[in-house]
């Protein structure tokens, strides 16, 4: 068994940008604009325990303020939610600076961690990606706005 999970594999994207797209009128008024950079997707193994670590930025109009900001690890072959954990919001000038007219922009970035045995069915062998989501509920339900980043994918796996 401490061979299996010496030799386990994460095939993990480190540091990749997907950004969406946004609409900008000719008066520099942003019509609904979603946007967001995942900036890390990392999996920890310290041969007993798996750490999950997740940080990027996401703006949207309509999200003034938002009481909670929650990281959903989804199924890339489902769509399905396996996890979701609270996510700490954090100051993102440079989100700033190109989206100013996005209310939230600045105070756009988020980090978060999971920890989960590495034979977690939730995980084991699934394909993952990432959902952030600005929510009004403690509990990450009541949307008030999700971002995907599908292209951004790891695959939790054994060999």
């Amino acid at each position: 068994m401490k061979k299996i999970l010496a030799s386990m594999m994460i095939i993990a994207v480190l540091s990749v940008s997907f950004v969406g797209l946004s609409s900008i009128t000719s008066n520099n008024d942003v019509e609904a604009a979603n946007v967001g950079s995942l900036d890390s997707f990392r999996v920890h193994y310290d041969g007993r325990n798996a750490n999950l670590s997740v940080s990027g930025w996401h703006a949207a109009t309509g999200v003034v303020w938002a009481h909670y900001s929650y990281i959903f690890v989804m199924d890339a072959n489902t769509g399905l939610e396996l996890a979701r954990f609270k996510a700490t919001q954090t100051s993102r000038p440079d989100v700033y600076k190109v989206y100013p007219s996005i209310s939230i922009s600045k105070q756009s970035g988020f980090a978060g961690t999971i920890s989960f045995s590495p034979w977690d069915s939730r995980f084991y062998a699934k394909k993952l990606f990432i959902m952030h989501r600005y929510s009004l509920n403690s509990n990450g339900e009541r949307s008030v706005s999700d971002y995907f980043f599908p292209n951004n994918q790891g695959i939790w796996t054994t060999n």
